[in-house]
């Protein structure tokens, strides 16, 4: 992930560099959602929007450090900026494409699954993929993530969040 560069003499840099332009692809993407969010929320009553609004700013001043650090890291020559991590290796971009597909299977999922149980299976098969181990901790993590994201968006914040077999469940006890 690092490599030695060469400075302005042609001289070998012993301080190895980290490529961080890979990095801004998840931001950047977040961003692009926020701003698709708040554009279909306009319409909403402003108490409506509350959340959402304030997710993004939260998204937005978290994007903002993180492109302060990369900042600071290129000024300092500690990084340098190349998407060059992306396939770097057969194994990872066979799972950075596979998160990507199972991305676009929980969007075109969650419809039919539902929020909750689209978050559990997401979670799951993208852990699994990416050789989370131990396998118990996959299951805790995604049931965990996706519980706290029922109770949070569904119960407490009472989103309209696309309902399945969990939520027609759950709906009776909560």
């Amino acid at each position: 992930m690092s490599e030695h560069n060469k400075d302005d003499d042609g001289d070998t840099d012993d301080r190895a560099r980290t490529r961080i332009g890979a990095d801004l692809i998840i931001p950047v993407a977040g961003l692009a959602f926020a701003g698709y969010y708040l554009w279909s929320i306009a319409g909403l009553p402003g108490m409506a929007q509350f959340s959402g609004r304030f997710l993004v700013a939260v998204l937005v001043v978290l994007v903002v450090l993180l492109a302060l650090r990369m900042g600071t890291a290129l000024a300092r020559g500690e990084a340098e900026f190349s998407f060059a991590d992306l396939a770097e290796t057969r194994k990872t971009a066979l799972m950075r494409w596979g998160v990507f597909a199972l991305a676009i299977g929980f969007a075109l999922g969650i419809p039919y699954l539902g929020f909750t149980l689209s978050i559990f299976v997401f979670l799951l098969l993208s852990m699994l993929l990416l050789q989370v181990r131990p396998i118990s901790r996959i299951f805790i993590i995604a049931f965990c993530a996706a519980a706290v994201g029922y109770l949070l968006f569904i119960v407490a914040l009472g989103a309209r969040l696309p309902r399945g077999p969990v939520e027609t469940f759950l709906a009776g006890i909560f």
